[in-house]
C-alpha cells in the first residue's frame, strides 16, 4: 500500500483485485456501507436480442440477491442462466460480511439501478464499491462462474424481480 499511496498523510485507501479488496482507513468503517468510490465497467459490445437479455439480467441478479440474502446468508452469489440460442450468462454479487442483509439488499438495489442506467444491454458490466461487487458477462470471468448452478425456473425467485427493486 505504501508503494501505491507513498503520501504519509493519506488516510484511507482501497485496493481491488479480482479476488479481494483491502481497505485502509483511519476512520472506522466496519458496518457501514460505503459507495463514496465506484467502479463502473463495461463491454461496447451489445448483447443480441436486447427484450429477452434484459429479462434474463434481471432473472439472473434477482436470483443472486437471492442466493445471497435468503439461501446462503453470505452475503455471496454465483450463478448462470441460459439465453436464447444457448450461449451463458454468467453473474456475480456479493456484499463485504461486516453489513447487514438489509444494507445489503440496498446495495444491490443500487447496483442494479446502475446497471439499468448505463450497462443492462452490454455483454459484461461490473459495479464495484467498498461495500459490493455486482458483475454480469457473457464469459466466465471466474473459475466459480463455470460451475455456478443453473437458473431454470423463476418461480423459485419469486418471479418478477421482486427482491431487486425493479
Amino acid at each position: 500500500m505504501q508503494l501505491a499511496c507513498p503520501n504519509n498523510f493519506q488516510t484511507e485507501i482501497q485496493i481491488w483485485y479480482d479476488y479481494c479488496m483491502v481497505w485502509y482507513s483511519t476512520d472506522n468503517f466496519i458496518g457501514k456501507v460505503d459507495n463514496t468510490i465506484k467502479y463502473e465497467a463495461t463491454d461496447l459490445t451489445y448483447a443480441p436480442d436486447p427484450i429477452s437479455y434484459v429479462e434474463s439480467v434481471k432473472l439472473l441478479m434477482d436470483s443472486l440477491l437471492y442466493e445471497a440474502n435468503f439461501l446462503s446468508k453470505k452475503s455471496f452469489g454465483v450463478r448462470k442462466i441460459q439465453l436464447l440460442n444457448n450461449p451463458m450468462l454468467y453473474g456475480y454479487f456479493d456484499c463485504t460480511l461486516d453489513i447487514s442483509a438489509e444494507d445489503c439488499t440496498t446495495c444491490f438495489t443500487e447496483a442494479m439501478r446502475e446497471t439499468e442506467l448505463w450497462c443492462i444491454t452490454r455483454r459484461d458490466c461490473w459495479v464495484l464499491t467498498p461495500s459490493f461487487n455486482a458483475r454480469f458477462s457473457r464469459d466466465p470471468v471466474h473459475v466459480d462462474m463455470v460451475n455456478a448452478p443453473l437458473i431454470t425456473d423463476n418461480r423459485y425467485y419469486g418471479g418478477s424481480h421482486s427482491r431487486g427493486g425493479f
